[in-house]
Formats: C-alpha cells, sequence, structure tokens
C-alpha cells in the first residue's frame, strides 16, 4: 500500500531507519561527517581588534597525523555502509579491512569473486533481516507508547480505525471525496520529530484519493481535512506500510504527517476511446 509514488523515495538507508525509527541513546547515534569542497576553508576571518577588547594569541591549528586522517576516512566510510547495524565482529571487520588491502595491491583473491556473489549476498540478506527483526519491533513498541500516550492529548481526536487527527488550523472549505483528487502541502515526519519527507519549498502534492493509490491512514484523512485547513495526522503502522515496510519504509513504522489542504477537484476523465 503506498501514499504516492513520489513521497518517500528517498527514504531507504539502513542508517536512516535506526536513528529516524528507533530509539537510541545520543552516544550510539551515526556521526554525520560532510568533506568540504576543494579549496574551501572552514576558517573564519579574525574579528578587528578594538581598544576595549586587546587582541589575544591565536590558538595553535589542530594538526591531525596521517594515521588519524586514514582513520577517520574507515570511519566515514564504515558509516556510509551502516556496518555497525550489521553487527559484524572484530574478525569480521579484518576480513573487510583485508579486502580493501588486496584491491589498493591490486592482488586477486585465491576464490572465484564471482561463484562467491551468492553466498554473500545470502549472508549479508540474513544479517538485514535480523536488522529489520529488531527494528520492527523496536518500532511496535515505540508506536504503543507513543498512541498510548496520544489519548490523554485533548486536542487530538483518536478515530475508530486508530487514526489520530489535530487541528492546527480550522477552516469550513469543501473536502475530497473519493475518486476525487487533492491539492496539498505536506511534511512527513517519523514519532520521534524527524522530519523525512516535506513538500515545503516545492511544488504542493496532488493526487487521487482512493484505496489503492494512498495508504489507508491518509485516504480516511484527507477525507476530513476542509480546503484552507491545517492538520495532523497520527498514523499508526496497520494503516500506514503495515508490518512489512515498503515504499522506503521499514517495518511497523508509525507516521506523522502535517498537512494543508488546498484544492479539491474532479478527477480527469478518462480519455474517449478513438474512433474507428
Amino acid at each position: 500500500m503506498k501514499f504516492i509514488n513520489k513521497l518517500t523515495t528517498g527514504i531507504v538507508s539502513m542508517g536512516l531507519f535506526a536513528s529516524a525509527f528507533a530509539e537510541t541513546a545520543p552516544a550510539s547515534k551515526p556521526i554525520k561527517f560532510e568533506l568540504p569542497p576543494v579549496g574551501s576553508s572552514t576558517a573564519q576571518p579574525a574579528a578587528a581588534p578594538t581598544a576595549a577588547a586587546p587582541v589575544a594569541p591565536a590558538a595553535p591549528a589542530v594538526k591531525f597525523t596521517q594515521a588519524q586522517l586514514m582513520e577517520a576516512f574507515g570511519l566515514i566510510l564504515a558509516l556510509q555502509k551502516n556496518l555497525a547495524d550489521l553487527e559484524f565482529t572484530a574478525a569480521d571487520v579484518d576480513s573487510i579491512a583485508q579486502g580493501m588491502k588486496m584491491v589498493i595491491a591490486q592482488e586477486k583473491p585465491a576464490y572465484d569473486v564471482q561463484a562467491i556473489g551468492p553466498q554473500l549476498q545470502e549472508f549479508l540478506g540474513q544479517r538485514q533481516q535480523v536488522l529489520l527483526g529488531k527494528i520492527h519491533d523496536q518500532n511496535i513498541a515505540m508506536g504503543t507508547a507513543f498512541f498510548a500516550k496520544l489519548k490523554d492529548n485533548k486536542s487530538v481526536q483518536i478515530l475508530p480505525s486508530g487514526l489520530g487527527i489535530e487541528v492546527i488550523k480550522a477552516a469550513s472549505g469543501p473536502t475530497v471525496k473519493l475518486g476525487q483528487v487533492a491539492k496539498f502541502h505536506y511534511t512527513l515526519s517519523a514519532l520521534n520529530g524527524q522530519v523525512l519527507e516535506s513538500s515545503a519549498g516545492h511544488e504542493p502534492m496532488e493526487g487521487l484519493v482512493e484505496k489503492d493509490a494512498m495508504i489507508p491512514g491518509m485516504v480516511e484523512a484527507l477525507q476530513k481535512i476542509p480546503v484552507g485547513a491545517k492538520y495532523k495526522v497520527y498514523v499508526p503502522y496497520l494503516l500506514a506500510y503495515g508490518e512489512q515496510g515498503g515504499q522506503g519504509m521499514p517495518p511497523a513504522a508509525s507516521l506523522i504527517f502535517e498537512v494543508e489542504m488546498l484544492d479539491v477537484k474532479d478527477a480527469p476523465k478518462e480519455a474517449a476511446p478513438a474512433a474507428k
């Protein structure tokens, strides 16, 4: 079940799964590196000296060793490939490093690289399934706690389906009906508040409101948001992408949408068949 094809296309990495949907201690969250472009400088211009503020001696620039630079490069590579999520052992890491050494030294392995491919794919697939199982359980626990607490929020209406809706800005315009097209701006977030995707600064979303064109939670929610209004919609995972996830979403992920309804119109009629 998808929301809209354009939505969530970029949310596919395991690292994002872990950081956006799993409760983790701050110390265990991935470190993000951004390498400066060639020729750029992060140094700031020195402030002009004033009579009231005597010039302080400049702090010596930190110089890192080549070993530290290479270690940081390895750290970046491991983070980009999300190696920590796959729970490799120290021996596994040594073997990975050996493979890298062989490439740099242009050495050929003693085994057939093509023949080992299927077994390697199966091995990594098993590790991925273990990881997805853990993320599934974490998301179930997080969603259960979140929606239990949401029931105490007097501003949120919990519908019989389990969907939560909160009026941010009221309006009295028309509401979309099944089979019509809704035009709206949206922001999609994980339960921990991390923004996953947004139409802000872009063209608004425009989509047909009907079963199988959107996730069930949005089909239900959009029919309740009048043109001109802005709602926050709390979608439990069973009304989103379900137990297995999909469309770039991890398993059992509950979601939060903020929706501003802009327009409602009838769907375009199908083109008439050409005359014979």
